[in-house]
């Protein structure tokens, strides 16, 4: 059973732990041993004859397999020799205590950096598979963790905003075209549900990412305990 790391932002993590989120797509990433480019050949077809041989090109590795977390995490901030996560961290009554004088927020560390060693999040395989970025439907869009509102039997799904506009966050006078604000977030209120998914990998990636409609894994999880 094969072993490997996966990153997540902050928000993604805790859609994990919150279970929201039992998939993640990560782009299918060219090989030298692929003699075609793969942005022009029918992959979910080679996916679908010769299973075992493009799994072999999955750094997630296939279904049974583990994945551990990483995320933005910061090493012994209390002196008592645990970790502490970005996701979901609260300085607690007793860690104030045990020393009231550090700072209120730590200073954290990027996820790339984080050992296996600190990992707390577990996620076993349940199923993988290849499409193309923009063939995700509904139901996986729900998968993914992306938040929703239904309001008289119809979904509204968030918008996720352009990295380091507005801190993450719509509050206040900001508009988004299309989208109804409530509070510090804006939801779509006409548009099928893509639009969300689309915000939200252009918020990961890069504003260009989602037209490239690149072949991704499709990889659904569940959390485990270790």
């Amino acid at each position: 059973m094969k072993e490997s790391p996966i990153i997540f932002n902050t928000e993604m993590v805790q859609a994990i732990l919150n279970g929201t989120k039992t998939q993640t797509r990560r782009i299918f990433k060219d090989h030298p041993r692929l003699s075609s480019d793969v942005s022009k050949v029918d992959l979910a077809k080679w996916f679908s004859d010769f299973t075992d041989y493009i799994l072999s090109f999955s750094q997630y590795g296939k279904t049974g397999d583990i994945l551990w977390v990483r995320e933005t995490f910061m090493k012994d901030y209390f002196g008592i020799g645990t970790y502490a996560f970005k996701a979901g961290w609260q300085q607690t009554d007793e860690l104030k205590k045990k020393n009231a004088n550090m700072c209120a927020e730590p200073v954290w560390k990027p996820s790339i950096h984080m050992p296996k060693s600190a990992a707390r999040i577990w996620l076993k395989i349940t199923d993988i598979r290849i499409e193309r970025l923009q063939d995700i439907s509904e139901e996986d869009v729900k998968r993914e963790g992306v938040k929703f509102h239904n309001v008289n039997g119809k979904n509204h799904y968030l918008y996720y905003p352009p990295k380091n506009k507005n801190h993450g966050h719509y509050c206040g006078p900001c508009r988004v075209d299309g989208t109804y604000i409530t509070t510090d977030t804006a939801f779509y209120n006409d548009k099928p549900h893509w639009h969300s998914f689309r915000s939200l990998w252009e918020s990961i990636n890069s504003s260009e990412s989602w037209a490239a409609n690149p072949w991704v894994w499709v990889i659904t999880f569940e959390k485990i305990e270790r």
